[in-house]
């Protein structure tokens, strides 16, 4: 039962970190990468639909990413929604095709991006530690001696301290990224 506890709280843990990649991905480093637009919403067929499913993404260059619509009538929409998203980018379009040049960060964007990677990163911290205390409580409930309710105790914390440094790690290599020129 005491292991169980143990694969699941580290399994809940490592999916905080995951999702924590996921979010610093879309994230702008002044370099093209597809995953920027992987949170723009587009309306079509009247209804809300994400862009992945009107269009394919992919990277031209370093500063440029080409989006191909499927159904032309789509690409005002399209264009609307890039522009909507507020990532501050500028979409032109070639027929079917949806250009976006990505422009370089100036020195205060980067700043910000910044911020908004360590807000990530603590709202991480946090729901690690939400989950540190849900293991605790379930092994408090569990009818354990003392001595092993404290070496149990100490294992999960273990486990909240590796996923703790695994996000400062991250973090320190998202504000590398964003902070490159």
């Amino acid at each position: 039962m005491v292991e169980d506890l143990k694969i699941e709280t580290q399994k809940r843990m490592k999916n905080i970190v995951d999702s924590l990649k996921k979010d610093f991905s879309s994230l702008r480093t002044g370099r093209a990468n597809p995953d920027i637009l992987r949170n723009v919403t587009v309306e079509a067929y009247g209804s809300i639909v994400p862009l992945a499913q009107c269009a394919s993404v992919s990277i031209k260059d370093s500063q440029m990413l080409l989006v191909s619509v499927w159904d032309s009538s789509l690409v005002p929409f399209v264009k609307k929604a890039i522009s909507d998203a507020k990532l501050g980018l500028n979409a032109s379009s070639e027929g079917s095709l949806v250009r976006i040049a990505i422009p370089y960060l100036t020195e205060e964007r980067r700043k910000e991006i910044t911020k908004i990677a360590k807000q990530f990163a603590e709202r991480a911290r946090v729901s690690i530690r939400h989950i540190r205390r849900d293991a605790i409580g379930d092994l408090k409930k569990m009818d354990l001696a003392e001595d092993e309710l404290r070496l149990q105790q100490d294992m999960v914390q273990k486990l909240t301290d590796k996923y703790i440094k695994s996000i400062d790690v991250t973090l320190i290599e998202k504000e590398k990224d964003i902070m490159q020129i």
